[in-house]
């Protein structure tokens, strides 16, 4: 079950490469920021968070997902994504499958901790949210530390915001409100 959730999950990556969180690096200095790039880097954000959100609350509507199951999804998709633009500086990419793999470990502590379930619409909402949250946030730490930040600070915190917001209301899709209530 686990390598059929990371070979979809990374299915849907690979054909939306263009919009691929690891290459160029979003928001990093020096990196083109006109404002077509910044536009097409804040979708690519959105469209990862719709795809970790949707994948993770498709499962959670299921089933309890293996101790693990984050970290190997996500560090897996880093490593093939990354081998699929095959350059850059090996401790970038190094840096960014960690972005992925620490994702997945603070996912792994949310899912312990919170439980979530349809039975738990709190609970699964908050993790929705809060791991592409998570991811983001992690995202523009490696970039600061890497590159140095091109994107504003209130950018960058805005558009991982609503990188939650995108996990949140697609839970309200996986379980309406309505359905909480029965």
């Amino acid at each position: 079950m686990v390598l059929s959730l990371s070979a979809f999950f990374s299915l849907l990556t690979f054909f939306t490469l263009y919009a691929d969180p690891y290459n160029p690096m979003l928001g990093a200095r020096f990196s083109d920021l006109g404002e077509d790039r910044v536009f097409h880097g804040l979708l690519g954000m959105f469209l990862f968070s719709a795809f970790l959100g949707g994948v993770l609350l498709v499962m959670l509507r299921r089933t309890v997902l293996p101790v693990g199951t984050l970290p190997l999804v996500l560090g897996l998709n880093a490593v093939a994504m990354n081998l699929m633009h095959s350059h850059g500086p090996i401790h970038i990419v190094i840096t960014f499958v960690g972005v992925a793999l620490a994702t997945g470990v603070i996912g792994e502590l949310l899912l312990h901790a919170l439980r979530p379930s349809p039975a738990r619409p709190v609970a699964l909402r908050a993790v929705a949210t809060l791991v592409p949250m998570v991811f983001w946030s992690l995202y523009f730490t490696a970039v600061f530390f890497l590159r140095g930040l091109g994107w504003s600070y209130t950018f960058v915190s805005g558009a991982v915001v609503l990188c939650g917001v995108v996990g949140l209301l697609l839970s309200y899709v996986a379980v309406p409100p309505a359905q909480e209530a029965s």
